[in-house]
């Protein structure tokens, strides 16, 4: 269940914001006997299931991706002044 639910997610926001660069998606399946999923951008964690104890939907995951680059913190890759 655990492969299928982060395999999904990861799809679906690789998709949406396929022009960014710096986008990572950490999916391991044990950590200290825990599943884990994050994702950050630039290093900045922007959700992980080990802190939030569940997993995001994929509208959670891209709207928090969107605020960080309301905030400037982050160039996509398409950025013309690249």
């Amino acid at each position: 269940m655990f492969k299928t639910v982060a395999a999904s997610l990861a799809e679906g926001i690789k998709a949406e914001f396929a022009d960014i660069e710096n986008l990572e998606l950490v999916v391991t399946s044990q950590f200290g006997g825990f599943n884990g999923f994050e994702v950050y951008v630039e290093d900045q964690l922007i959700f992980s299931n080990l802190e939030e104890g569940r997993f995001p939907s994929t509208n959670e995951i891209v709207d928090s991706i969107n605020e960080y680059l309301k905030e400037g913190d982050l160039t996509p890759k398409t950025d013309p002044a690249l």
